[in-house]
């Protein structure tokens, strides 16, 4: 994608924790975000080039990632 995505989880309910890292660890963002049942949140990464970053999520000590390549 070109950095705007949507962040789903279906039936989670309740906070959820994020950090984005590059691919050499940096965490470049991170930030909470509030989930009701089938609920979206948009998300654009700002300012960073080209490449591929790690999303993880932790709901209550769960935890959860997702690889996004951003190309513009």
């Amino acid at each position: 994608n070109a950095g705007q995505m949507s962040i789903c989880f279906g039936d989670i309910e309740g906070q959820v924790t994020a950090c984005v890292y590059d691919m050499q660890g940096k965490a470049i963002d991170h930030f909470e975000l509030s989930f009701a049942p089938k609920s979206a949140h948009s998300y654009t990464i700002k300012g960073s080039p080209n490449g591929i970053y790690l999303f993880v999520f932790n709901h209550n000590g769960h935890i959860f990632t997702q690889k996004v390549i951003i190309t513009n």
